[in-house]
């Protein structure tokens, strides 16, 4: 039976989680970031401007400008806290070319209509508050074959191969990251509660590519 869904926090605000969150981020999970940015690059070209939903420091921002240099990135995060810590990040490693960050509610979007060649997140829906506005602002601002991909958690992976994922990461991480990773699990969403949820939005052409581990939504045009 799958776990009753936990919501999380919106926004991460504190200073020292965040410093640990990107430390421990770069750390571990480079090779998810890069299976996630590899993922959507197969499924569809992304060329032209990016939006990168939740973006938080900029992490999956940042793997796909260094894959696909003919892209310009504007990630959105609710956290000014986190896109001061991004902004800074990417001028550090010279990447400020491609990407830049923008503070504000993805619910309401300070971008006009058929904006982006794509929109892309990964580990951001589950901390959605109102995620089928969140969908509608992403689908208003795509352009009409705008790509759509969006990757997260799932609830409903098997228990023991999450177990496994936590004892590793608590050997590798801490317990606090580890513990970290189970409440994201918690929070996040089944294909059934996705399916549910984008039947209420105004996306209405979009594909299933859940994997394992996790959701993966697909969508080439409105």
């Amino acid at each position: 039976m799958t776990q009753e869904r936990i919501p999380e926090p919106e926004a991460v605000v504190d200073p020292d989680q965040i410093e640990n969150y990107i430390r421990l981020s770069e750390k571990l999970m480079g090779y998810v970031y890069q299976e996630v940015v590899d993922r959507a690059t197969k499924l569809a070209p992304i060329a032209g401007r990016v939006l990168d939903v939740g973006t938080g420091f900029g992490m999956l921002a940042m793997t796909l400008a260094k894959k696909k240099p003919d892209v310009e990135i504007i990630g959105l995060d609710i956290s000014e806290q986190m896109t001061e810590a991004g902004q800074a990040l990417v001028e550090k490693r010279g990447l400020a070319k491609w990407i830049s960050f923008e503070t504000a509610d993805a619910k309401e979007m300070p971008f006009p209509d058929d904006y982006f060649d794509a929109v892309i997140s990964y580990g951001s829906l589950h901390h959605w508050v109102g995620p089928e506005q969140v969908f509608d602002e992403i689908n208003r601002v795509r352009k009409p074959t705008g790509i759509i991909y969006v990757a997260d958690l799932r609830r409903d992976q098997p228990r023991l191969p999450m177990w496994l994922l936590y004892l590793g990461l608590r050997v590798r991480a801490g317990r606090r990251q580890a513990r970290e990773m189970v409440t994201s699990v918690n929070a996040a969403y089944t294909p059934a509660e996705i399916e549910a949820m984008l039947a209420r939005t105004t996306i209405t052409k979009w594909q299933p590519k859940h994997t394992f581990y996790g959701l993966n939504i697909f969508s080439a045009q409105k």
